[in-house]
């Protein structure tokens, strides 16, 4: 218990925002009731949770989650009846800006850098990343299904066939060269979103994971992984090709052109290349895409980035066979760590700019899990280090990039919650230093920050154009 959080505004906003709702949903039915408490209840466990239970990290989500629904549900109020609608909506982003302040605290940042500091626009920025992740650990929970003892077990078979064949000491040589992608080979059709014309290319990916790697069968029975797809913005042929890889959860087209900031690179003049990742959008295996890709299941994490480092390579094939003569890579998040592989294997690559990357997804994996998911790892022997050390084959962490060092660009926020700076800092040094630009702000809006627009625009500029 933290005495001095009783003292702490946070508390007092998620408190009252608690209760307000709770209030407003008595005395009109069973079913005004329980929707008032979707968010007051939230509101109240988070208040409590951080007084009892303060840096663990579903307090923050929780109440960001049930804050960011009472904004929703006051809007249709505010016709009803304004006053109330208007108190709640503001209790209830008072509440959300509190979370996200609550979030920013845990975000361990390299020593040498500053935290940001301490506005409305942090909470702001870090609620929408505690939020997205309290549905996110609803929908792909990091070890919701439980299963340790079997992934335990997949995880000693993999390190034994790892060590064999020497891929624990080489990680390039468990990534063969992908056959080039030849005309013939894919489709293309037209289509559209929002108005914005693109092509739709499709192939058969070709991949196979390893015959004695765990999980092969599981994997190989993923039906819509099989085909590959990207989505393509192109221009002057003459142009250079920047490829653009997407995060967890994307992978469609409309979410991936507004986050992956399509219409300023195309006002750079630049041809745009965005391939989908394994297990997301047309390839997802259910209605949430990236299901599966970063939940635990370690076999499948490593055969679907293996598989997009093929797929990307693929297509890196098909481009310089039309001619292009200059190709960059730049991706976001889990795009910005499969980036950074795609350039510690890629001969030719013109830069490399990786955005918020996360690159040690065995920490990663640990620092999204609950207490008492890491203990039954723990017992089931599935350790931080055995996890780090059986994903040693996907980290470019131990491989050298063969992009240039001055073409090397690395963007993260200082108040990131989905990838804390710790993380983005091995890359930092791993890449020799390169230039990086540092935002005071969180995940989800990191794009938002003109410094980083402008960081993005002169990387690509100088190296690429």
């Amino acid at each position: 218990m933290s005495y001095a959080n009783l003292r702490r505004i946070e508390f007092w906003l998620l408190l009252i925002g608690g209760l307000a709702w709770m209030d407003a949903g008595a005395g009109h039915g069973l079913l005004s009731l329980l929707l008032a408490a979707l968010p007051g209840a939230a509101m109240l466990t988070a208040a409590i949770g951080f007084v009892m239970f303060p840096g663990v990290h579903g307090v923050a989500r929780t109440g960001a989650l049930g804050a960011l629904i009472g904004m929703l549900f006051a809007v249709p109020l505010l016709l009803a009846e304004p006053a109330v609608g208007l108190g709640l909506l503001a209790v209830s982003a008072a509440g959300f800006v509190a979370c996200g302040l609550i979030g920013a605290e845990v975000v361990p940042v390299p020593a040498g850098l500053e935290s940001p500091p301490r506005t409305a626009r942090l909470g702001a920025e870090v609620g929408v990343d505690e939020a997205i992740l309290a549905v996110a650990s609803i929908t792909m929970g990091t070890f919701a299904k439980g299963e340790q003892s079997r992934i335990a077990a997949e995880v000693e078979r993999a390190l034994e066939c790892f060590e064999d064949r020497g891929w624990l000491k080489d990680p390039a040589g468990f990534h063969p060269s992908p056959p080039g992608l030849e005309t013939g080979e894919f489709d293309l059709k037209d289509a559209s979103v929002s108005r914005r014309p693109y092509e739709v290319m499709s192939f058969d990916s070709g991949f196979v994971p390893w015959q004695e790697a765990p999980g092969r069968e599981r994997y190989a029975g993923y039906t819509p992984c099989r085909r590959a797809y990207a989505w393509i913005l192109r221009g002057d042929e003459s142009a250079p090709w920047l490829i653009n890889v997407h995060g967890l959860g994307m992978g469609v087209p409309w979410l991936d052109f507004k986050l992956l900031q399509a219409d300023l690179l195309r006002g750079l003049g630049l041809n745009l290349v965005f391939p989908v990742l394994p297990l997301h959008g047309p390839r997802a295996l259910s209605a949430v895409s990236g299901r599966g890709y970063l939940t635990g299941e370690l076999m499948d994490t490593i055969h679907a980035e293996s598989q997009a480092i093929w797929d990307i390579r693929r297509i890196i094939s098909w481009l310089w066979g039309q001619g292009a003569d200059r190709i960059g890579l730049h991706g976001v998040s889990l795009g910005g760590y499969t980036v950074s592989l795609v350039a510690a294997l890629e001969q030719g690559l013109r830069c490399a700019v990786a955005g918020i990357p996360a690159v040690d997804p065995a920490w990663l994996l640990s620092w999204h899990s609950s207490a008492h998911a890491r203990q039954v790892c723990e017992s089931e022997g599935l350790t931080l280090e055995n996890m780090t050390e059986v994903l040693r084959v996907i980290s470019p962490l131990a491989m050298d990039p063969l992009v240039p060092g001055a073409h090397r660009y690395i963007y993260a926020g200082l108040a990131d919650r989905f990838v804390p700076p710790v993380v983005v800092e091995r890359l930092y040094e791993h890449w020799g230093r390169p230039k990086t630009h540092w935002y005071p702000g969180a995940h989800v809006t990191g794009l938002t920050h003109p410094g980083l627009i402008d960081f993005l625009s002169d990387a690509l500029e100088t190296s690429l154009l």
